[in-house]
């Protein structure tokens, strides 16, 4: 108790001290109190300043590595799920699969902050530069209990001014101008859109399912409904869905060899071994297409190919394709009973990290058949070849092509007429343009015409900037077994592009058709080489065979995700 009682007077007695110190202190200086407060608000602002420098520099970082990628892939690429990117893999155009949509159910879960390796992958269209082999990357998947998938769109769009109209094959795919007299005609056109959906089971297989959007054109026929009662159809120049591409993909059947273990083997609709390729060494899909593909050459196709790189040492020497494939294009209907055999092999004389670096020189060569039935009698063989030469700059900020080509029963009145046509082609009345017409069946639909030309291709970006100048030139002369052919045509494109963003971009491009020869009559002597009854009905030739040029100037874009 007398302890206690001790303690606490010694407690009230310091308390009591410690009062009267307080009291007795000088109130401190506020001049002193303000400068001290002003010297850590700078201390703070300054280190505030520094973050926001770190954060500045870690963006300019961030964008650098993404006009790095860009430049790269040569569009919006999303992202690469892959360990092993092969050359086909980089799919035509399609830069897909971001963002993933979020799970609904439970056994999902979102795996877009993983690097992950699985065969998905994901590829340029324009601009393009493949992916590095082995390069990991982040990627936007939905994860499921038996695999990966991935969702992604891609949109062509533009506004096109026709300054001269005429008859000929598309300036871009599904754009139907009208033809002659027609100067001055204007229109906004939806002329592609995807939806790919990819699934990955494993690393070792990939699916891919690909609708495309098309202007469906041609009066459909009213149904018939009852006895008495009809439904007119409702197809007429409506924009549906078709099937584009649909194919499984093993990724490693030779995951074992060095040397190859990137190639994949690959069954159903899928790219053709030319076209998709040399769309990504030009870059400008979404502007216009690449030669082949200009004359008709279908870039998809139905069957099986074996494609992919030959390493030595972790270069790229050879990159190749072959398969055997039907003879009708993805949109038809296979009639033949026989097949189509094509390859294609690159040859990277210095090496390369990617089937899109440095010099290359590459044979393409496809031999098949027309797409009729055996019954048809009318079954006759066609080839296709092509040589180039071809130059990508690191990152693909330039790059430029040569091509050669030659074909046999390549490029009928069909191709040709691809754009639009006379009346007369389809049987629908007779017009002016009717011996023109028929002019043009017998040049273009003998057995055994030839085709020849030449083209030259590539892009430039304009150093520190969003815009990238590209052309391309190309000449054909459709039958080279007559000799002086109306139909022998230059194409030329050029114009300018500007990225937007990472998923937009923009282009003002000029497209022309320009026959080679001045207006003449083609001589009643060379049309009886080609149809006699053509001949006999046209003692005096045919005048007014040259076709009229056609010039346009479009707009485009490009949107993916």
């Amino acid at each position: 108790m007398t302890r206690a009682h001790d303690e606490g007077t010694a407690a009230d007695a310091a308390a009591a001290k410690g009062a009267r110190a307080a009291a007795n202190r000088e109130p401190a200086d506020p001049e002193i109190e303000h400068q001290q407060l002003r010297d850590l608000m700078a201390s703070q602002s300054e280190e505030l300043r520094a973050t926001r420098e770190q954060l500045r520099q870690l963006q300019q970082r961030i964008e650098l590595l993404e006009t790095q990628l860009h430049a790269q892939t040569g569009s919006p690429a999303l992202g690469v799920i892959a360990t092993a990117p092969s050359t086909r893999n980089r799919f035509e155009a399609t830069n897909v699969l971001e963002p993933a949509e979020k799970p609904l159910p439970e056994m999902l879960h979102v795996a877009s902050a993983q690097p992950v390796t699985s065969p998905i992958a994901t590829p340029p269209d324009a601009n393009a530069a493949s992916q590095t082999a082995g390069q990991e990357q982040r990627a936007d998947s939905i994860q499921l209990a038996n695999g990966k998938v991935r969702i992604g769109t891609l949109l062509y769009a533009d506004y096109a001014y026709y300054t001269k109209t005429g008859f000929g094959p598309q300036f871009v795919s599904q754009i139907n101008p009208p033809g002659p007299g027609n100067d001055g005609y204007n229109a906004f056109e939806i002329n592609r859109a995807y939806l790919n959906v990819y699934y990955a089971p494993s690393d070792a297989v990939t699916f891919r399912l690909t609708p495309e959007l098309y202007r469906q054109i041609g009066t459909a026929p009213a149904t018939k409904i009852g006895k008495v009662t009809a439904i007119g159809q409702n197809a007429d120049q409506e924009l549906p869905f078709r099937l584009k591409y649909a194919y499984v993909e093993f990724n490693t059947p030779f995951v074992s060899s060095e040397a190859f273990k990137k190639d994949k083997f690959t069954i159903g609709m899928q790219q053709s071994p030319l076209i998709e390729w040399q769309e990504r060494i030009y870059g400008f899909r979404y502007v216009n297409t690449v030669p082949w593909d200009f004359l008709g050459f279908s870039p998809a196709l139905l069957g099986a190919s074996l494609h992919g790189p030959i390493e030595v040492n972790g270069k790229e020497y050879l990159d190749y394709v072959v398969g055997v494939y039907n003879n009708a294009p993805y949109k038809s209907l296979e009639q033949s009973e026989k097949k189509q055999v094509m390859a294609r092999l690159t040859y990277y004389p210095f090496g390369a990290k990617s089937d899109l670096d440095g010099l290359g020189l590459t044979a393409f060569y496809d031999f098949g058949y027309t797409n009729v039935t055996p019954d048809s009698g009318l079954n006759f063989p066609l080839y296709r070849t092509s040589a180039i030469v071809h130059f990508t700059a690191k990152k693909n900020a330039y790059s430029i092509a040569g091509e050669f080509e030659a074909g046999r029963n390549a490029y009928t009145s069909t191709n040709f007429f691809s754009g639009n046509a006379p009346l007369d082609e389809f049987g629908l009345g007779t017009t002016q343009y009717a011996d023109f017409d028929a002019l043009t069946r017998a040049l273009l639909n003998v057995n055994g015409a030839k085709q020849r030309g030449y083209a030259a291709l590539g892009h430039a970006q304009i150093p520190h900037s969003p815009f990238t100048l590209f052309g391309t030139f190309q000449f054909l002369s459709p039958n080279t077994n007559v000799a002086k052919n109306p139909l022998d045509f230059n194409r030329i494109v050029g114009g300018i592009s500007y990225r937007f963003s990472a998923r937009l971009r923009f282009a003002l491009t000029s497209q022309n058709l320009i026959p080679r020869h001045p207006q003449f009559t083609f001589p009643a002597s060379q049309l009886q080489l080609l149809s006699p009854s053509l001949a006999t009905a046209n003692p005096n030739g045919i005048a007014n065979a040259v076709p009229t040029r056609i010039q346009a100037i479009f707009a485009n874009t490009e949107f993916s995700f």
